[in-house]
Formats: structure tokens, sequence, C-alpha cells
């Protein structure tokens, strides 16, 4: 078992982690496109925001939680903007994608 001040630590880092992710542009892109219903349906099945109180997830388990929540709130904040430009008939201003789905496109 582990002792109050390492309780005390994770719930801080845990806090900062959630709160990292809340105060970022993408999750406010994201936020805002939610709201005026401009999220394909693809990604509207949203995970929650893990909960940073809860004890009784494992370290792992946070890890897992955290980066499923960050890689859909990026890709909610990207896609709907895509989206977004091309129902109103302008993709010209849409990102080009670079490099391959696997590997990122590098510049030496």
């Amino acid at each position: 078992m582990t002792n109050w001040k390492d309780q005390q630590r994770r719930l801080q880092k845990r806090i900062a982690a959630v709160k990292l992710v809340v105060d970022g542009e993408d999750y406010k892109v994201a936020a805002s496109n939610r709201q005026k219903g401009q999220i394909p349906d693809e990604l509207d099945d949203e995970p929650l925001t893990p909960n940073p109180f809860d004890p009784e997830i494992s370290k792992r388990t946070w890890e897992y939680l955290m980066g499923s929540w960050r890689t859909h709130v990026r890709a909610c904040a990207q896609k709907a903007s895509v989206s977004v430009k091309v129902e109103e008939g302008d993709a010209s201003d849409a990102p080009k994608p670079q490099g391959s789905k696997v590997f990122p496109r590098i510049d030496h």
C-alpha cells in the first residue's frame, strides 16, 4: 500500500496532466467544434476525461486512458476543421498529408 505522500503526489501529477490537455489549443478547438455540431460521426463516441481522483486506476491504466483521450481530442480538433472546410467547398486550405501514415516525413 502506498503512503499518503505518494498518493498526494500521484493526485497532483494526474490533475496537472488533465489540466495540460484542457488548457491546450486542441481541446479548445475540439470543444468549440463539438458545441457547433461539427464533430464527424465517427468521432462522436468520445472517451471521457480520465478521473484523476480515482485511486483504483493503476499507473499503466492511467497512462493508457490519458493517451486515448489526448489522441481523441487531437483528432476531433483536426478532423472537424478539415471536414468543415470540405463542406464549405474550399478544401484548398485543408492540411495536406505528408509522409505516410506510419512514418512521418522527416526533412534533413
